[in-house]
């Protein structure tokens, strides 16, 4: 039997889309743990990627401090809405399963610089940071909790708009 009749091994190299990262702008390829760990910016021509909710509240809490709150806070379809892609439901429960988050918030007490504060981080990856019922719940809760606890709130938007479901 020769070479060419040997069926192929596997890869011992993993991908190349687990290894880099191509810039969207200038098209540069930056190692995925560079890019990462300079906060999804480009070395090459400074271009700011997307970072998702989890990440930006590691960036701006002071280490440790992150509680979540309102997690159990998700969508509801009052409507039981389908367009001529589907239903809504079927549509909010994959992008849960694909994200692991269960809105396009995600609040939580911390501390910045050692002040208390009140967090809400939107997240693109989440049907484009888009605002639904459990996002508004969990924005107005934050809000009255705030208040209550005499804490600022901070939210950083990362949102197309409105579900238009």
């Amino acid at each position: 039997m020769g070479w060419f009749e040997k069926k192929a091994e596997k890869a011992k190299i993993p991908p190349a889309q687990a290894l880099w990262q191509v810039c969207p702008r200038c098209r540069s390829y930056v190692a995925k743990d560079e890019w990462k760990a300079n906060n999804c910016i480009c070395p090459a021509c400074g271009y700011h990627g997307r970072l998702g909710a989890r990440a930006r509240i590691a960036q701006l809490a002071d280490e440790g401090t992150f509680v979540e709150v309102f997690r159990e806070v998700s969508y509801s379809d009052h409507l039981g809405f389908h367009d001529a892609t589907g239903p809504y439901k079927a549509k909010v429960e994959s992008t849960i399963a694909k994200t692991g988050e269960r809105e396009s918030v995600v609040m939580g007490t911390a501390e910045m610089g050692g002040v208390p504060v009140m967090l809400g981080m939107m997240d693109f990856s989440f049907m484009g940071g888009s605002l639904g019922t459990g996002t508004g719940e969990r924005i107005a809760r934050a809000c009255e909790q705030a208040i209550a606890e005499r804490r600022p709130l901070v939210i950083c938007s990362a949102s197309c708009g409105a579900r238009m479901h």
